[in-house]
Protein backbone atom coordinates (compact mmCIF):
# COMPACT_ATOMS: atom_id res chain seq x y z
CA UNK A 1 0.00 0.00 0.00
CA UNK A 2 1.45 3.73 -0.73
CA UNK A 3 -0.09 6.60 1.04
CA UNK A 4 1.84 10.15 0.78
CA UNK A 5 3.94 11.14 3.80
CA UNK A 6 2.17 13.06 6.26
CA UNK A 7 1.60 16.53 5.71
CA UNK A 8 1.58 15.39 1.93
CA UNK A 9 -1.38 14.82 -1.08
CA UNK A 10 -1.49 13.39 -4.05
CA UNK A 11 -1.96 14.92 -7.25
CA UNK A 12 -0.81 12.73 -9.54
CA UNK A 13 -0.21 9.12 -10.11
CA UNK A 14 2.14 6.64 -12.72
CA UNK A 15 1.00 3.06 -13.09
CA UNK A 16 3.17 -0.29 -14.06
CA UNK A 17 1.30 -1.57 -17.08
CA UNK A 18 2.43 -4.61 -19.02
CA UNK A 19 0.35 -5.07 -23.04
CA UNK A 20 -1.40 -7.86 -24.63
CA UNK A 21 1.17 -10.46 -24.89
CA UNK A 22 -0.99 -12.69 -27.38
CA UNK A 23 -0.55 -16.46 -26.32
CA UNK A 24 2.03 -15.70 -23.51
CA UNK A 25 0.82 -14.72 -20.05
CA UNK A 26 -0.48 -10.78 -19.41
CA UNK A 27 -0.09 -9.92 -15.82
CA UNK A 28 -1.59 -6.28 -16.78
CA UNK A 29 -1.05 -3.69 -13.84
CA UNK A 30 2.13 -4.21 -12.24
CA UNK A 31 2.41 -0.95 -10.01
CA UNK A 32 1.17 2.09 -8.51
CA UNK A 33 3.63 5.34 -7.80
CA UNK A 34 1.93 8.47 -6.68
CA UNK A 35 3.02 12.05 -6.72
CA UNK A 36 2.66 13.80 -3.35
CA UNK A 37 3.16 17.50 -2.70
CA UNK A 38 3.14 19.26 0.52
CA UNK A 39 0.54 21.13 1.88
CA UNK A 40 2.14 24.25 3.08
CA UNK A 41 4.96 24.05 0.80
CA UNK A 42 4.05 23.21 -2.89
CA UNK A 43 7.75 23.21 -3.71
CA UNK A 44 8.02 20.23 -1.64
CA UNK A 45 7.58 16.64 -3.16
CA UNK A 46 7.30 13.01 -2.97
CA UNK A 47 7.46 9.71 -4.92
CA UNK A 48 5.57 7.03 -3.12
CA UNK A 49 5.29 3.30 -4.70
CA UNK A 50 3.18 0.21 -4.05
CA UNK A 51 4.91 -3.19 -4.55
CA UNK A 52 6.34 -3.76 -7.78
CA UNK A 53 6.00 -6.52 -10.73
CA UNK A 54 8.38 -7.74 -12.52
CA UNK A 55 6.90 -6.90 -15.95
CA UNK A 56 5.73 -3.62 -17.35
CA UNK A 57 6.83 -0.17 -18.07
CA UNK A 58 6.05 2.91 -16.01
CA UNK A 59 3.36 5.20 -17.88
CA UNK A 60 4.43 8.90 -17.59
CA UNK A 61 2.74 11.05 -14.66
CA UNK A 62 -0.79 11.73 -14.54
CA UNK A 63 -1.57 15.17 -12.65
CA UNK A 64 -4.84 16.76 -12.05
CA UNK A 65 -4.89 21.02 -12.38
CA UNK A 66 -5.63 21.40 -9.03
CA UNK A 67 -2.22 22.03 -6.48
CA UNK A 68 -3.43 18.94 -4.78
CA UNK A 69 -6.36 16.40 -4.39
CA UNK A 70 -8.53 17.69 -1.30
CA UNK A 71 -9.95 14.47 -1.86
CA UNK A 72 -8.76 11.41 -3.60
CA UNK A 73 -10.49 8.31 -4.22
CA UNK A 74 -9.22 5.04 -6.36
CA UNK A 75 -11.96 2.87 -8.18
CA UNK A 76 -10.38 -0.54 -9.99
CA UNK A 77 -11.87 -2.90 -12.35
CA UNK A 78 -10.70 -6.77 -11.23
CA UNK A 79 -10.86 -9.82 -13.34
CA UNK A 80 -12.64 -12.76 -12.46
CA UNK A 81 -10.89 -15.86 -11.85
CA UNK A 82 -11.10 -17.39 -15.84
CA UNK A 83 -10.05 -21.36 -15.30
CA UNK A 84 -7.98 -23.92 -16.23
CA UNK A 85 -5.82 -22.68 -19.25
CA UNK A 86 -7.25 -19.19 -19.25
CA UNK A 87 -5.57 -16.05 -18.57
CA UNK A 88 -6.20 -14.44 -15.49
CA UNK A 89 -4.96 -10.50 -15.26
CA UNK A 90 -6.70 -10.48 -11.52
CA UNK A 91 -6.32 -5.87 -11.32
CA UNK A 92 -6.55 -4.33 -15.03
CA UNK A 93 -8.03 -0.77 -14.90
CA UNK A 94 -7.85 2.02 -12.07
CA UNK A 95 -9.31 5.27 -11.92
CA UNK A 96 -8.49 8.55 -10.34
CA UNK A 97 -10.67 10.96 -9.50
CA UNK A 98 -9.28 14.91 -8.58
CA UNK A 99 -11.37 17.02 -6.60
Amino acid sequence: MAICPSGYRAYGFSLKVEGNQGWRDDTALNGIRLLCRHTSNIAARAIVASSEGRWGRWTSYQTCGCTYHRSFSLRTRVERPRGWFRDDTALNNVIFRCC
